[in-house]
């Protein structure tokens, strides 16, 4: 380690003056530097339990606080006389991280390429990351002995602890959702419960524990790993199985490290043959055992939602939000993007021109931390992280082989947990979680810890004080000053965001407007201010925060959509046109925006180009395609083809509706009456589309989609009657001119039989037994027929034997109101025979006649039938 400090001699006194008061501000800096250490441990208690989502203002409140703690730090080490920077390589790769970042954000033309999308989440983003370097570096400085090392380890594993008992209460005692323990989000639990079990594990196989000590350990990893499970995180489940086969194949070239056996010769040349051996069997027992415990203790839950990954993973539509289509759109921002990316936190506006969906579910994040780092930072983000991680995992590994047990096993728990969370990070974005971020910054100090002894830190302070000299002052000034300014930014941000909240929920403009005093930079406070006043009616004021806003956050489409609302609230066509342009620029695939510009065009007296735009917002978003309709109809009234060509019609589901709403109001042009009888309309909307027509007494165009349906289906209907002959009717329902048959009908019982049919293959057969209803129709069918025409109905019956007072007829009457056109003779016994019955009939104006067989009425009371019918061979001749 490289490390930079001030000589012995002090920087509050001169040499000469440093007897007693020198020992009271050493005993002072020593104080601080403890309260500074349990403040930070506070300090993860205080953000653990704090609810909410990533983005919000605790994110920048936890970055003020680490500043403080960085502050502290300083204070304490200069009062102590023993200041020392760390600028070990770990640091510097981070530090790189954060001077890219600033590199996006310089506003230099020549440097345009390298812009961040989102300047003000970039900033945020340098803050919070800066915030965390200030943490790290601070930590590692005052962790100075096993003692607070151990408390470190303690503390991760009591809020991982805490948090699952929480997460198992809330899973029973609350209704079921997303949201676990403290978390808005299962998958963010779980990646704390992972970093906490590995951490709980490695502190279990340290030893020197007594044996109820080594109880409640393992009581609490049962507790963790249940809470994971029922938590149902999918990602967590895995990463909880890699977790376990990578600790396997670890823990055997780590454990048996302590000073006694690396002293025998004999120890120290294992036999590798036995360790392959050994941890290849571990690692299938270990699976094994995982898997058990999931279906047994996780339940169906687990199980059904493991079940669900590949659905997760493939990308099958553009407009299907699954972690494959996010990771397909992401990829195309990193192709667009590729050295520096599209700026840190700026991944939700820069996507916005690569996501082919419709707008409706806004990607804010990848569900991948690897692909988001490309997209943000490009290759040059991603080697830096890549060192960070080749350093992080270097040092730890010296320190899997350290002589010191206790250091030994926490490190050991660090470099898992680590590992769950890097598996974890394939398909989720848990880290954007200040607490976890957090705690992970923990868990990488505790893999690289490594006591130093005083030789070592005499030989640095000696290095140290070559590198300063008579400069000792600019270290820690310039260290300060850095402190003081990201803490200043990440304080102002926070209040900000926090009365900006405020102010949303409470609707207090003067809230809103000391939130942009307070931070005036703020997009956030800007939106909020500017929403306020807009519901006021303030317009102009409104109109300049949402611009502030806008210019805030260029390449957000939602920041311009607002505005361009806003401009259009307040009669500004022309403002508003220009700012939904710049958002259809930035999401040119979503919906809204396009939907907006066409009303406006429309309202301009633009009416081709406004349906234009109405049409390709309503293409990928149906929910917008009946407004386009009625403001079509509105335009060109009954003028069905104005309507169509206005409405432009792009998919199925419009070409349906469309087709829809001509019936509704009794309008037809060729283009819909030839969709309705293509293939591309699915059958069942067909049936649909013929059941309304009939209850609109359409009957004409409802059976020339009917006749249209069964010749698609291969059913042949070359007469009046559909299948007279009972040869493809299946089932109790055929359709709107189809068979219907009551197989509901107490008494009754019908089926086709392929015994002694009159011709062809089948024929109906129906059994009576008992009180049968009168007047209720057993078998009918509606024919299609000339208005105001004679027609003859042929049909055969047999009966072996029909004993009642009522023997069925077949009766004729009218679709429309039900009146009897003519009925049959009474269908009695006929020993057996095929009898020939005919009913003639006048069809009225209606172009419709109802066939039905049914019981007259009867003058015995009761009056049951008992015996059988069949029929068969039905046709209708016009006479």
């Amino acid at each position: 380690m490289i490390t930079s400090v001030v000589p012995k001699s002090s920087v509050l006194a001169d040499r000469s003056d440093r007897s007693f008061p020198v020992s009271r501000t050493h005993s002072l800096g020593e104080r601080i530097e403890l309260f500074a250490f349990c403040f930070f441990l506070g300090m993860l208690c205080l953000f653990a339990f704090i609810e909410g989502r990533p983005g919000e203002s605790a994110k920048s409140l936890l970055a003020l606080l680490f500043c403080s703690f960085g502050l502290l730090r300083v204070i304490g080490s200069l009062l102590k006389d023993n200041f020392r920077l760390s600028i070990l390589p770990i640091i510097a790769a981070l530090t790189g991280i954060v001077l890219v970042a600033i590199l996006q954000i310089v506003p230099i033309t020549y440097l345009s390429y390298f812009h961040s999308e989102d300047p003000f989440d970039t900033k945020s983003f340098i803050v919070f990351f800066s915030a965390l370097i200030i943490a790290a570096e601070s930590l590692s400085y005052l962790v100075t002995g096993p003692r607070r090392l151990h408390y470190l380890v303690g503390i991760v594993i009591a809020i991982g602890a805490c948090s699952a008992a929480y997460g198992i209460f809330r899973a029973y005692a609350a209704p079921p959702s997303e949201q676990y323990a403290q978390f808005i989000n299962r998958n963010h639990f779980a990646l704390l419960a992972e970093m906490s079990t590995a951490l709980l594990v490695g502190a279990l196989t340290g030893g020197h524990l007594s044996k109820a000590v080594r109880f409640v350990g393992c009581l609490l990893v049962g507790v963790i790993v249940y809470s994971l499970l029922t938590a149902g995180s999918r990602g967590g489940v895995l990463s909880l199985l890699a977790m376990v086969l990578f600790s396997l194949l670890l823990y055997p070239f780590v454990a048996g490290r302590d000073t006694n056996s690396l002293s025998l010769g004999a120890r120290r040349s294992w036999n590798r043959s036995r360790k392959i051996f050994g941890v290849a069997a571990a690692c299938i027992l270990a699976t094994l055992v995982s898997l058990a415990a999931i279906a047994l203790i996780g339940g169906d839950k687990v199980v059904s939602r493991l079940e669900l990954v590949r659905d997760e993973v493939e990308s099958r539509s553009a407009q299907r939000m699954n972690r494959g289509t996010i990771w397909s759109i992401t990829l195309d921002l990193i192709k667009e993007r590729p050295i520096t990316g599209a700026g840190f936190g700026a991944y939700a506006d820069a996507i916005t021109r690569y996501d082919r969906s419709n707008g409706s579910w806004e990607l804010e994040q990848a569900h991948n931390e690897y692909l988001e780092i490309l997209a943000n930072s490009g290759i040059v983000g991603l080697t830096l992280f890549g060192t960070v991680g080749f350093l992080v995992s270097k040092r730890a590994l010296r320190i899997l082989r350290s002589e010191h047990r206790a250091i030994r096993s926490a490190c050991f728990g660090a470099v898992v947990g680590i590992f769950g969370v890097l598996i974890h990070s394939l398909v989720d974005f848990g880290l954007h979680v200040p607490i976890n971020a957090a705690i992970l910054l923990v868990l990488v100090l505790i893999a690289t810890y490594s006591p130093q002894s005083k030789t070592d830190v005499a030989s640095r302070k000696e290095l140290g004080f070559v590198i300063l000299g008579a400069s000792r002052w600019l270290a820690p000034l310039a260290y300060v000053l850095v402190i003081i300014a990201v803490g200043l930014y990440a304080g102002r941000q926070s209040l900000a965001e926090y009365l900006a909240i405020s102010a949303s929920t409470s609707a207090s403009i003067a809230e809103a407007q000391l939130a942009t005093r307070v931070f005036g930079a703020d997009p956030n406070a800007q939106r909020v201010l500017g929403l306020l006043l807009l519901d006021r009616g303030e317009y102009d004021e409104a109109l300049l925060a949402l611009e502030r806003a806008a210019r805030a956050r260029p390449g957000s489409y939602g920041a311009w959509q607002l505005l361009g609302s806003a401009r259009y609230t307040s009669g500004d066509l022309y403002g508003a046109e220009d700012s939904f342009l710049r958002s259809i620029e930035l999401a040119p695939s979503y919906s809204q925006p396009k939907f907006m510009y066409g009303l406006i065009l429309l309202q301009g007296g633009r009416e081709r180009e406004g349906f234009n735009a109405l049409s390709e917002a309503a293409e990928n978003d149906f929910s917008l395609y009946p407004q386009v309709v009625e403001l079509a109809a509105r335009r060109h009234p009954d003028d069905a083809i104005e309507i169509e060509r206005s409405a432009r019609p792009a998919t199925t589901e419009a070409r349906t509706y469309l087709a829809r709403y001509f019936i509704s109001r009794s309008l037809m042009t060729d283009k819909s009456l030839a969709f309705l009888l293509s293939d591309e309309l699915p059958g069942l909307d067909k049936y649909e589309i013929i059941n309304d027509l009939i209850v609109r007494q359409d009957y004409s165009l409802a059976h020339t989609l009917w006749t249209a349906t069964i010749a698609a289906n291969g059913e042949p209907n070359n007469e009046l009657i559909f299948d007279g002959g009972f040869e493809h009717t299946k089932g109790a329902n055929q359709g709107a001119f189809g068979w219907q048959i009551d197989q509901e009908f107490p008494g009754v019982t019908s089926s086709r039989t392929q015994q002694d049919v009159h011709s062809g293959t089948y024929s109906l057969h129906l059994s009576f037994a008992g009180a049968v209803e009168l007047g209720r129709r057993v078998v009918t069918q509606r024919a299609y027929v000339r208005p105001t025409s004679t027609y003859r109905l042929h049909f055969f019956y047999r009966s072996s034997e029909l004993l009642s007072a009522s023997n069925p007829i077949v009766i004729v009457t009218d679709s429309k109101n039900g009146v009897e056109l003519g009925r049959s003779e009474t269908l009695n016994s006929t020993q057996n025979a095929w009898i020939e019955a005919t009913v003639d009939f006048k069809s009225t104006q209606t172009p419709a006649v109802n066939i039905a067989l049914l019981r007259p009425s009867c003058n015995s009371n009761p009056c049951p039938i008992f015996g059988e019918l069949s029929l068969d061979d039905f046709s209708l001749v016009d006479r």
